[in-house]
């Protein structure tokens, strides 16, 4: 019986990964966010909030916009809670930003912010820069 098991776990448990999401899909992005925009995050510091440290982060002037007013978003979040489920902020780095008009997004989980939107979500990328096109 224990082998069997274990032969099922191998054949079917090979590509299971705790942190994968599935790439939303444009009509997702439309539907959830007030505020769709690509910017660069230019600061970043490391907060303590409750005990819990958390890294606090600024955008750029927004390179794209696609809704909503960018102005209206407080910034980037991320806690450290060392799991391998952490997502870091990157300075310099770009972002495919999916926001409420003035929230701070918390970036973790399978949220719509997503960092280098180029390779990250190619596809809605696409989408948005052709809707501009218009």
């Amino acid at each position: 019986m224990r082998i069997a098991l274990i032969i099922f776990c191998w054949i079917f448990c090979q590509s299971v990964y705790a942190c994968q999401c599935q790439e939303p899909t444009y009509e997702e992005y439309l539907s959830k966010c007030e505020v769709i925009f690509v910017s660069r995050v230019n600061e970043a510091k490391i907060v303590n909030e409750n005990g819990i440290p958390t890294i606090k982060a600024k955008f750029d002037l927004a390179s794209e916009v696609f809704k909503g007013d960018p102005k209206k978003v407080n910034g980037l979040e991320s806690p450290i809670l060392g799991t391998s489920c952490d997502r870091s902020i990157v300075v310099g780095s770009p972002y495919l930003v999916c926001a409420k008009e003035n929230e701070t997004i918390s970036l973790g989980g399978c949220n719509l912010t997503t960092e280098n939107p180029d390779y990250y979500a190619t596809s809605v990328i696409r989408e948005f820069r052709s809707s501009i096109k218009k």
